[in-house]
């Protein structure tokens, strides 16, 4: 709603009576961009007031609030990053993500080898001339990898020392072996020389 400012009133009047009210043009749509447009009062014929010019007043369209969220994320130690992605909240007049220059990247610093727990994924800036914006980061949850200790079969005599059992793994990633685990397990029996048969 725009309004007028007077100056010159009698009387202790807020405002002249109006034989005919001024009419208010703006380039302005509810589509436009952020900027200065000017209003302009036009038409208007006061009661009592010799009305030569209304003086024109400005109307700032400044940039709506827009948040990029990005969507947190889970993978497996020793796997790939998925595929990251984003959420906007505050985009209007149908515009979408189109128009954000450039468009925003998705980094985190966990890598294939990073140990299991969480890292922050960040967002880079990005712009847009309508919108003012704010970053909220994700998180990514690197989760264990199934590792399997299995021991195999053995035999041997009645009244003979047990062999020397071997644990036996499935499921190292990348480099890691047997030192790499801060707990090995072990393998034992409760047969002795002179369990029976």
């Amino acid at each position: 709603e725009f309004t007028i400012d007077y100056y010159g009133l009698k009387n202790g009047e807020d405002a002249p009576a109006w034989a005919t009210r001024p009419s208010f043009q703006t380039d302005a749509t509810h589509a436009s961009g952020v900027g200065c447009y000017t209003v302009k009062a036009i038409n208007g014929v006061p009661v009592n007031y010799d009305l030569g010019e209304i003086t024109s007043g400005i109307l700032s369209i400044i940039p709506a609030s827009l948040a990029i969220k990005v969507n947190d994320a889970v993978r497996q130690y020793y796997s790939d990053d998925p595929t990251f992605s984003y959420s906007c909240n505050g985009f209007v007049n149908g515009d979408d993500e189109r128009m954000l220059t450039p468009t925003p990247t998705l980094t985190t610093t966990a890598t294939r080898s990073s140990n299991v727990g969480t890292y922050e994924i960040k967002v880079g800036e990005t712009s847009s001339p309508n919108y003012s914006i704010s970053y909220i980061n994700g998180t990514l949850t690197v989760t264990p990898r199934t590792l399997v200790a299995s021991v195999g079969n053995y035999e041997r005599l009645y009244n003979e020392e047990n062999p020397a059992f071997e644990v036996k793994y499935d499921g190292f990633a990348g480099n890691d072996r047997e030192n790499n685990l801060s707990l090995k397990p072990t393998a034992n029996t409760a047969a002795t020389s002179t369990s029976n048969v």
